[in-house]
């Protein structure tokens, strides 16, 4: 994979091989038949990785039971030409203290709604509209949502702001409330008095269904 790879390191139980560089980047692969996608995408599954630099995703990443991807609050995920993350049918994500940049469409996304993604301490920017279809987002501590585009939140399962913690449309950023098939209008939910959700020279646009904030 590297020309000079410095750090090798095998999991207990032989399913994946982590390799580290020079250039403080991690690569981790998980052994799987051509069936589970034959080297086209990479799977990690229960596993935390902490990042001492950036990474760029240019190939789709999938996720299997509950994962972490840690930052320092300067470290960043770059999606590039086919990168994406999927989060996978009972299974969760951790994204905390990261930027996450190039974020378009449905590059970050739940395969059905038993996915949930969770992000504390994260600034999403935006460079196309986005939609969230499917699955649950918790957002923790502070998180930003920062370009002038669309956030489309089409999942018919409820997203919740946690305890303290503050959920900001920055910058132009519209939310764009339109559940797929459901009649609920608290989809988007505040735990309690100290959740809060700001609009930031930004816009709230809301279906037929209609919205209640909590």
């Amino acid at each position: 994979v590297y020309n000079h790879a410095y750090d090798v390191a095998w999991s207990p139980h032989g399913q994946y091989l982590a390799l580290g560089n020079a250039n403080k980047e991690l690569q981790v692969y998980r052994f799987i038949p051509p069936m589970l996608g034959g080297g086209q995408e990479m799977i990690i599954e229960d596993l935390v990785i902490s990042l001492a630099d950036t990474i760029v995703l240019n190939k789709p990443l999938r996720v299997h039971g509950s994962c972490a991807i840690i930052g320092n609050g300067d470290n960043a995920i770059i999606f590039q030409q086919a990168g994406s993350i999927i989060i996978d049918a009972d299974s969760q994500l951790t994204l905390r203290a990261i930027n996450v940049k190039n974020c378009a469409k449905d590059l970050i996304r739940c395969h059905d709604n038993t996915g949930v993604l969770r992000c504390d301490n994260v600034q999403l920017n935006v460079v196309d509209d986005v939609q969230w279809n499917y699955g649950s987002l918790h957002f923790y501590n502070t998180v930003s949502l920062i370009g002038n585009k669309l956030f489309s939140y089409q999942s018919n399962v409820a997203s919740l702001v946690n305890v303290q913690s503050t959920l900001s449309f920055v910058n132009g950023m519209t939310l764009y409330y339109n559940p797929q098939s459901s009649s609920n209008q608290q989809l988007v939910m505040c735990v309690d008095k100290t959740s809060t959700i700001v609009f930031d020279q930004s816009n709230i646009q809301i279906s037929t269904v209609g919205m209640q904030l909590t």
